[in-house]
């Protein structure tokens, strides 16, 4: 299984990538605060997890009030040690040894709810070039922070046009969300031939790329009406 920590430090080596990545750490309680006092909200997840298992945001409230939202599910706790503790605790319970904590990223949303794309980058068997296959939009379930559980998929330009973000043309983002795939996916130099990254935008209209996926689900593109880039990908996973 892929480690998230491993991917963002050779994705952060890259100086054209580096900008476009949250800030990111191994899970330690000296970590964990120093985040916490930077930006007042992080994420923390496993490195090998997968499928938004396990992913939690910690939300400080006040001094010493803080919001853990797992699921659909929030816990409030008012002491700094009792966090680390439940963090501790999350981790045995998901038989994960390591954990990264990371700057969260106020996502674009979509009445209310946060949304982000999945851009499939591929390549041909025997190629090294690698290709933007797809794009399309996940839009968090209710009461969700993170799209894996997805209430909504909807092509990009019309999830953009939707958002907090419909100030911004989509055609000026677009372009530059296909360098950074391939960007990254050439810097990862996986042993696959399909990477689906997970693109974040946050309310101010920059990008972020918040994990790389090398056995991404599919049928995400199934669910669009156009099948023309579920068709294309299929044809790219199969050679």
């Amino acid at each position: 299984m892929r480690d998230k920590w491993r991917d963002y430090q050779v994705m952060g080596g890259e100086e054209t990538l580096h900008k476009y990545l949250p800030e990111t750490q191994l899970l330690t309680k000296r970590s964990l605060w120093e985040f916490m006092n930077r930006y007042n909200q992080v994420i923390i997840k496993p490195r090998h997890g997968y499928r938004g298992l396990g992913v939690s945001t910690i939300s400080s409230l006040d001094k010493d009030l803080f919001e853990i939202h797992i699921e659909n599910r929030k816990i409030t706790l008012t002491d700094r040690e009792e966090v680390y503790d439940y963090l501790k605790d999350l981790q045995k319970s998901h038989y994960y040894n390591r954990y990264i904590v990371q700057q969260r990223i106020p996502l674009a949303t979509i009445d209310d709810c946060p949304f982000d794309l999945r851009v499939m980058v591929q390549r041909k068997r025997g190629s090294s070039n690698w290709v933007v296959t797809g794009k399309a939009a996940k839009v968090a379930a209710e009461n969700f922070l993170v799209t894996n559980v997805a209430q909504n998929v909807l092509p990009v330009e019309e999830a953009i046009q939707n958002s907090t973000l419909c100030h911004i043309q989509h055609q000026s983002l677009l372009p530059e969300i296909d360098n950074i795939g391939i960007q990254a996916a050439t810097k990862l130099n996986p042993k696959y031939r399909t990477v689906g990254f997970d693109i974040g935008i946050d309310h101010n209209g920059k990008i972020w790329i918040i994990e790389a996926n090398f056995n991404p689900v599919i049928s995400i593109f199934d669910l669009l009406i156009d099948k023309m880039m579920y068709e294309t990908i299929k044809k790219f996973k199969k050679g």
